[in-house]
């Protein structure tokens, strides 16, 4: 890859999973996916059981489909900030050229 080249990440929204806030790495609870970005949920599209939510990440558009049970569970909402969170193994990376 050159110097200028654009790269771009892509994932399935089903590997992307929404949580309410950032884990604290100091806690009893451990999470190897080290993918965490912030994001603000712009969107909801429900369906009989999965949803997809629609995410802001920087100006950058994420989609993360999850149960229409943990949208409530969660309390999700346009405009609720989350984090989004992608195992690595499940990033995909494009060059141009």
């Amino acid at each position: 890859m050159c110097h200028g080249d654009a790269l771009v990440g892509g994932t399935s929204a089903k590997t992307i999973a929404v949580q309410v806030q950032r884990l604290d790495y100091g806690a009893d609870m451990k999470l190897s996916a080290r993918n965490q970005i912030p994001a603000r949920v712009t969107g909801i599209t429900q369906g009989e059981a999965i949803a997809n939510v629609v995410l802001d990440a920087g100006g950058v558009r994420l989609v993360a489909s999850v149960t229409v049970e943990a949208v409530r569970e969660l309390g999700l909402k346009e405009g609720s900030e989350v984090t989004a969170v992608v195992k690595a193994s499940d990033v995909m990376l494009v060059t141009s050229g």
